[in-house]
């Protein structure tokens, strides 16, 4: 079995669409707003379970 993979800025840049696309162009880590990197959550209590 043969097995051949590039991967270029995947899941490890928060910023990597700047790398792959025109339309994020300029779109850098320093000029994204804060407001990109966060969202409302819930949060889940399992601790009664065994």
């Amino acid at each position: 079995m043969n097995r051949f993979e590039i991967s270029e800025h995947t899941s490890t840049h928060v910023d990597g669409l700047n790398h792959i696309g025109i339309t994020y162009k300029g779109q850098f880590i320093d000029t994204m707003h804060f407001s990109l990197f966060y969202t409302e959550g819930i949060c889940l209590g399992f601790s009664h379970q065994g």
